[in-house]
């Protein structure tokens, strides 16, 4: 929900005034990226793998 968040953001922070703004936007794109990264990622303790061993253990 961050990334999503905070993409937007970023783009606003661009168009509003690059050469001011232009950190915050940088880290808010990073930190969007970071947190899309997470979210998607399907690493052994991730939300995602537990979501994909469910369907695993049925009786079928």
């Amino acid at each position: 929900m961050f990334a999503i968040l905070f993409v937007p953001m970023a783009i606003w922070f661009a168009y509003a005034n690059w050469r001011r703004y232009w950190g915050e936007s940088l880290v808010l794109m990073a930190v969007s990226i970071l947190f899309l990264r997470w979210a998607f990622s399907r690493g052994e303790d991730s939300w995602l793998s537990s979501i994909d061993e469910i369907g695993r253990d049925g009786p079928w």
